[in-house]
């Protein structure tokens, strides 16, 4: 039997968290990889693309889309012991809270973070000392160019500071995401300091870590402003990441906060360079730097790509001018 391709056209400004005027010509929801073939299968003959859509919390929109936008549906939920298979179209906070009811520990730390599970293993997401990659076994995906399912291992996807394989293979669609997680929950407060951040111990693990996430979420929230009433991606920019010898020898660099080394690399703090910069609050027409984090972009208005590209490249100027150090975006445009 098969299967109809129901494409419609489709107003995406509330597909995309940034609330960008953009616009599909051709928009695909899919339920399962039968459907997702199918639609290759057409776009292959009409010369087409596929451009995969998660929630767009990471994204920044075109005005007009020339390829064919697909949104995953599958709700995928199944827990085995502490391996979980998760749908890419599941929420991702949603999946976070919903592993801790069925025991399964590990995810705390990133509730919160806005988006799909699909998409949370392109960027390898990560918040407050911990990332999606510590526990991904592996990830169901469908290869556009080959028009088949392909499997890849953790050590497959190439995972790095907010990086990843799929980032550079755009033919890659995550369909499925197998996680190994904990049996016991053990706090990681690694990231933060003693006293800053603390949350009562419960002998119910389940309802210990539910504290816990539920506390990270507030953490979140204090400091980035909502979606809904403050258009925006998220962290904008990733903390650069320079080697010790560049940090010996840039005077400049000396009374900023190091809070991270990896390997023979010190992790700086983006935002607060921004700050030190004088650059938080700055408007650009509609768009602007969130008074609250450095970090976040916020459209007040009505914006477009092209003027969040002149923003970034604003900021990206002023601190390699102040600093010496080129910052690098975090959200993806489209």
């Amino acid at each position: 039997m098969s299967l109809k391709l129901n494409l419609i056209k489709k107003n995406l400004k509330h597909h995309n968290s940034l609330r960008l005027s953009s616009e599909a010509e051709l928009f695909f929801e899919y339920e399962n990889l039968d459907e997702l073939k199918k639609l290759n299968s057409h776009c292959k003959k009409n010369n087409l693309r596929i451009c995969a859509l998660g929630e767009g919390t990471n994204t920044i929109f075109p005005r007009n889309f020339k390829d064919v936008v697909a949104k995953s549906k599958n709700k995928k939920f199944k827990v085995d012991k502490n391996t979980v298979k998760i749908g890419a179209g599941v929420n991702w906070n949603e999946a976070v809270f919903k592993t801790i009811k069925n025991g399964c520990f590990g995810l705390e730390n990133l509730a919160g973070i806005p988006g799909s599970v699909g998409a949370a293993p392109i960027q390898n997401i990560g918040a407050y000392g911990s990332e999606i990659s510590e526990f991904v076994k592996n990830l169901e995906c469908f290869d556009i160019k080959k028009n088949k399912v392909v499997n890849f291992l953790k050590k497959d996807c190439k995972f790095g500071y907010r990086k990843s394989v799929f980032q550079l293979n755009k033919d890659l669609i995550i369909n499925e995401v197998t996680l190994i997680l904990n049996q016991k929950f053990s706090p990681n407060s690694s990231y933060f300091s003693p006293g800053i951040f603390s949350v009562k111990e419960d002998s119910n693990d389940i309802k210990y870590a539910m504290n816990w996430a539920n506390k990270i979420v507030e953490l979140r929230e204090s400091k980035i402003p909502n979606t809904s009433d403050y258009p925006n991606v998220g962290s904008f920019f990733k903390n650069p990441l320079v080697s010790e010898k560049f940090f010996q020898n840039n005077k400049k660099l000396e009374k900023l906060k190091t809070f991270k080394r990896e390997g023979d690399q010190i992790k700086l703090s983006a935002a607060e360079m921004i700050d030190k910069s004088d650059l938080k609050g700055m408007r650009l027409n509609n768009l602007g730097i969130s008074s609250k984090h450095s970090l976040v972009f916020v459209n007040f208005g009505i914006t477009t790509s092209r003027e969040v590209k002149e923003l970034e490249n604003r900021v990206i100027d002023v601190i390699m001018a102040t600093y010496g150090i080129k910052l690098e975006r975090e959200p993806i445009y489209l």
